[in-house]
């Protein structure tokens, strides 16, 4: 039997195996007090602006899965270069962005189970105004790279999905504990 899970968005039961990890928001971003953001941050759920002089986009890094048509994302952020950022902006509404050639980026998380995955050399395509960006890792010896470029097999996915079922147990165990009644 596939282990199931209410799903965050509908409530609706999924496979644990559809679960993909996804990072809130770049690690330098996270690694800041809220009153920091606030200050120091233009926020929104797809670009984030850091001190008017670093820009980051949402993007998804594909794994393909040994057995699947559809690959494992990690929602990740990718940080770009001033210039290619606005240019990204202007075209996030045209449905013609994904013929857009690749635009160089570095990995702005540090994904789980990877020893320095932090500012690895990434390729960014666009993909479609209703869609996230894409990135590919560039050549290089790191174990993520071998994942993308070889595939993963069922088990790691159910391992990259640990950290989110953590975090909904943790959600669920705190807002399904009842309050102390005096």
């Amino acid at each position: 039997m596939t282990d199931m899970i209410a799903c965050a968005c509908c409530g609706e039961p999924a496979p644990v195996s559809v679960l993909e990890l996804s990072f809130r928001l770049p690690d330098e971003v996270f690694q800041l007090s809220k009153a920091e953001r606030d200050a120091r941050c233009r926020l929104s759920s797809e670009y984030i602006v850091l001190n008017d002089n670093r820009f980051f986009i949402r993007a998804l890094i594909p794994l393909p899965v040994h057995g699947r048509v559809e690959p494992y994302h990690i929602g990740i952020w990718a940080e770009v270069s001033e210039k290619n950022f606005f240019r990204i902006l202007a075209l996030s509404s045209k449905p013609a962005q994904a013929s857009t050639p690749p635009i160089p980026a570095r990995l702005a998380n540090q994904v789980p189970f990877h020893e320095s995955s932090l500012g690895l050399s990434l390729t960014l395509q666009l993909t479609g105004p209703d869609t996230v960006p894409e990135v590919q890792l560039r050549p290089c010896k790191h174990t993520l790279y071998a994942e993308q470029s070889n595939g993963i097999d069922e088990a790691r996915v159910l391992q990259y999905a640990q950290p989110v079922l953590q975090h909904a147990h943790a959600q669920r165990d705190f807002t399904d504990t009842p309050a102390k009644q005096e």
